[in-house]
């Protein structure tokens, strides 16, 4: 039951969806109410990649799952590590402006 809810194709999308409106909801925040809220769609980022790893995984041949996976595993890696140094590097552009949440 657990592979067949994570692999539904729609996770992706949707966790996708959650993460951009947390993103907009941090950026417009004016009162930190608005922030807490925003952690409710912080649940749905985190289908994004056991649905994708998933959907990978249903999706290849058993010779081929590790190619696979390695690709993702490697995007992932990529991502978490540039990540937080662009968003540093852009918080740290836009925290003196009149817009100091715009990196969201």
């Amino acid at each position: 039951l657990t592979s067949i809810l994570i692999s539904n194709p729609l996770h992706p999308t949707r966790g996708l969806a959650g993460f951009a409106v947390q993103c907009v909801m941090i950026g417009l925040a004016e009162e930190p109410s608005t922030i807490w809220a925003s952690i409710f769609f912080a649940l749905f980022s985190n289908l994004v990649y056991p649905a994708l790893s998933s959907l990978v995984s249903r999706s290849t041949t058993a010779e081929q799952q590790g190619q696979a996976q390695g690709s993702i595993n490697g995007v992932k890696a990529l991502t978490e590590g540039f990540g937080p140094l662009m968003f540093g590097l852009l918080m740290n552009v836009f925290e003196t402006t009149a817009m100091p949440g715009f990196p969201y």
